[in-house]
């Protein structure tokens, strides 16, 4: 297959994603939808929280009233009404000084949210208190009551509060529809639209709406915050005198919702937030109506859903189609992903929820498609490159060449550069062998030969070296052909690599002698000046290497090592290159034929630190 091939399909099947995706976000399956609403509520809690409204208030019935009740148990003298608080259900005549007390204080109005389903087990006087204040404040309470399944029937009917309470009283029901993961999304009015109109049951307000003239649109909840971020005091607070005068004005021209919060009393919930309790909800809820803050769908119908995400998708693959190159062709899938996660930002801040996931994963997919596109097109370009010159230089010019493609017809056709020529030989060797065979022990000698030339490699090409050539058991090395880190680097990295292959065979003649093998010594000689790289030999074959009297030179060093009776023979211009840094020892002037006489160095160490260089480490 061409590029040019894999260009026209990636983009013809992009433009049939983009179709699909449409048609998946017009009929969304439950998981993505979890999904989606999942991510948009993420998004809503990256807003943070938002200032609670001022115009309503919670009379929780919490563990702070349980434990003030407590804390009066043993005095003699404590007020009634903590000892009406020590269990729980509390005496109805209780929410009559409750509703007293917070109308006096100038409450608009106040819904309780406990069902009152039987007659109160303190007595039919404690009916009547409750009774009265429902009778004297008219539509300003109302109680909460549920639709339920009678008798686990299977059916669903509305709940009725106990005739002791009187007739006619303001109810509003407390239901709401839990998300497939428990959380409580969704306004209750959601609740009569789903599930108590299609069966035909009472049409009920919910007790949110019944602090207020109008029905409420049935949208997502905005919550404002944590469990405690809406407004609220304790029950006991408003019961006893002294707390009372201190927090009574904060109940002026407020709407009341009096319910539980402690944990004990079951009406835990899952939020977007963490727990919070039915009561806080149901606030949140009456909060989103006054302020006009509950979150709205768009768009709602399916047709404009899977014509909103198809339109986008193709444009995007429309605008990175016609880029020029990789970036180009990757950038406007960042950037619309981007982009509309800004919109649906600012989207949010309005009440407008819009789909995330498969706007999102559409730009995702089109991105990693057209990046896979770009790999599998320059794989493409890259292997008939290779098949092209891996005939004739060595991989580590073929990597130089894919690399850097300009620069390879000038690197193969020669260039004179300057690099640190490493030869290395085993002494004595031809002898060894020449004993072994005759004892027929050929194949163990070449066990240990792989071995210390498998440990010679390591040692150079771990500091960037390359591997000219093997000659029988010498090896030939270059540091700065065909990469360079520079003159100095190139031979720091050198005899670093020297240094570390006379280690590496220290430790393998211990091993050897340990199990009874011959042990090897070797010579080593470095040498640095101009060379010419490029390509030598015949069409037949071709080897990318270096050639020169600096490659010459450097033969000669090694293999006077023996001669010399040093490991490591450098010459004096490699040693004025690393200057002090390296600790040698003048081996006097040689007499090399074809160079005259030459001035030699043994190498016995770094005198300081290793230069800081990446192929030194």
């Amino acid at each position: 297959m061409q590029p040019n091939s894999i260009d026209r399909w990636c983009w013809r099947l992009l433009i049939v994603v983009s179709v699909a995706l449409g048609g998946l976000a017009a009929w969304m399956p439950r998981t993505l939808q979890r999904t989606d609403r999942a991510l948009q509520q993420q998004l809503l809690l990256l807003q943070g929280t938002r200032p609670a409204p001022t115009n309503l208030l919670i009379v929780k019935i919490d563990d702070a009233s349980f434990d003030q009740a407590a804390f009066f148990s043993e005095d003699p003298q404590a007020p009634a009404w903590a000892k009406d608080l020590e269990g729980f259900p509390w005496p109805r005549a209780i929410y009559a000084q409750l509703i007293d007390r917070l109308f006096a204080a100038g409450a608009r109005a106040i819904a309780i949210d406990l069902l009152f389903v039987t007659p109160s087990a303190f007595g039919p006087e404690d009916d009547a208190a409750l009774a009265q204040r429902l009778q004297r404040y008219g539509d300003r309470i109302s109680l909460a009551t549920e639709y339920r399944e009678p008798d686990g029937s299977g059916g669903l009917s509305l709940g009725e509060l106990t005739e002791t309470l009187g007739s006619n009283l303001r109810v509003g029901y407390i239901n709401t529809l839990p998300a497939d993961d428990g959380q409580i999304l969704d306004h209750p009015a959601r609740y009569r639209e789903t599930v108590v109109a299609p069966l035909g049951l009472p049409v009920l307000p919910s007790l949110p709406e019944t602090l207020q003239k109008e029905r409420s649109p049935a949208r997502a909840l905005r919550y404002y915050g944590p469990q405690g971020h809406l407004a609220q005091i304790s029950a006991w607070q408003v019961l006893d005198d002294a707390e009372w005068r201190r927090v009574q004005g904060q109940v002026r021209d407020r709407l009341i919702l009096i319910g539980p919060t402690a944990a004990s009393l079951q009406d835990q919930h899952a939020t977007p937030w963490g727990i919070q309790s039915g009561v806080e909800i149901l606030a949140t809820a009456l909060a989103n109506d006054r302020d006009r803050s509950g979150l709205r769908f768009w768009p709602q119908s399916a047709p404009m859903r899977a014509l909103l995400t198809s339109l986008f998708s193709v444009a995007i693959v429309l605008v990175s189609r016609s880029g020029r190159s990789l970036r180009w062709q990757i950038a406007p899938a960042i950037a619309a992903a981007g982009l509309w996660m800004v919109v649906a930002w600012l989207s949010l801040l309005a009440g407008w929820v819009l789909p995330l996931l498969l706007p999102l994963v559409g730009s995702l997919a089109i991105g990693v498609s057209t990046g896979a596109a770009a790999y599998l097109r320059e794989g493409l370009e890259r292997r008939r490159l290779r098949q092209t010159f891996e005939r004739y230089v060595a991989p580590a010019v073929v990597a130089e060449i894919l690399q850097s493609p300009l620069e390879a017809q000038q690197l193969l056709r020669g260039q004179r550069r300057t690099v640190t020529i490493l030869f290395c030989d085993l002494r004595g060797f031809t002898a060894l062998t020449r004993d072994r065979a005759s004892l027929g022990d050929e194949e163990t000698l070449i066990s240990q030969l792989n071995e210390y030339l498998t440990a010679m490699v390591t040692e150079i090409t771990q500091v960037g070296g390359t591997i000219d050539k093997f000659i029988g058991d010498a090896v030939m090395a270059v540091f700065g052909s065909p990469l360079s880190q520079g003159e100095e680097a190139d031979a720091a990295a050198a005899i670093a690599a020297a240094l570390g292959m006379r280690q590496a065979l220290e430790t393998l003649n211990q091993r050897w002698q340990a199990e009874g093998r011959p042990v090897l010594d070797n010579g080593i000689g470095l040498h640095c000046g101009p060379v010419l790289a490029g390509n030598i030999g015949s069409p037949q074959r071709l080897e990318f290497t270096v050639m020169g009297d600096t490659v010459n030179l450097a033969s000669r060093l090694e293999s006077m090592t023996k001669e010399l009776k040093a490991p490591i023979v450098i010459s004096e211009a490699l040693q004025q290159v690393l200057g002090d840094r390296l600790q040698t020892r003048s081996l006097g002037r040689s007499a090399i034929r074809g160079y005259g006489e030459v001035a030699l160095y043994a190498v016995e160490g770094w005198a300081i630190a290793v230069p800081e260089n990446p192929r030194v480490s």
